[in-house]
């Protein structure tokens, strides 16, 4: 430009012809394209940073389409699962669940359907035959209209919270039941007797 400016621009270029198919002439049109490959550049600056942010957190991160289907899944929640990227794409969660967990994938889904969108926990079956206990924070994908295209989610494992949980209430349990034995033989609550020495 004039002010020493650089700007991208689209060359259109066409040769008109006369009457007996000679070239005549030619049309150019110039078109400044600057913007568009900003927006371009930015918009690919942003997904870098996204698929950063994503491959590098510490929870489980999954995309579903409409079907389903699994589209992405981050590092973590290949980690969580024991299976490769590769083995997971394009399958559904419910082939890495119990019956269980299928049922509760289901009852989660007519929610969906009705617009709940609420955690959920879930045990997947690790490839290495155990399971993980996530807690599944989903949200939906929407189009323009508002319509949900598929969903993505947050997985957050669990498991070792779930069984210091489950020690707990075991623990509270013999708890109540040593402290009924004892109020029945009367000495709940006493101080036990010294001794003579």
């Amino acid at each position: 430009t004039k002010d020493g400016r650089v700007l991208d621009i689209e060359l259109s270029a066409s040769l008109f012809y006369d009457p007996n198919g000679r070239p005549e002439g030619s049309i150019v049109i110039l078109r400044d394209v600057s913007g568009i490959k900003k927006s371009k550049n930015d918009l690919q600056r942003s997904e870098r940073k996204f698929r950063r942010l994503v491959e590098t957190m510490n929870e489980g991160f999954g995309i579903l389409n409409e079907e389903g289907k699994i589209l992405y899944i981050n590092r973590k929640l290949q980690e969580l699962t024991g299976y490769a990227k590769g083995e997971l794409v394009g399958r559904r969660w419910e082939e890495f669940l119990d019956e269980e967990g299928r049922s509760i994938l289901e009852q989660v889904k007519i929610g969906f359907e009705q617009g709940i969108w609420q955690r959920f926990e879930l045990d997947f079956l690790h490839k290495d035959g155990g399971t993980v206990t996530v807690l599944v924070a989903p949200s939906p994908l929407l189009d323009a209209g508002g319509v949900a295209r598929g969903s993505f989610a947050v997985y957050t494992e669990i498991s070792e919270k779930k069984q210091a949980l489950l020690a707990l209430a075991k623990k509270e349990k013999e708890l109540l039941i040593e402290n009924r034995r004892l109020k029945q033989t009367g000495t709940a609550g006493n101080p036990p007797a010294r001794q003579k020495g």
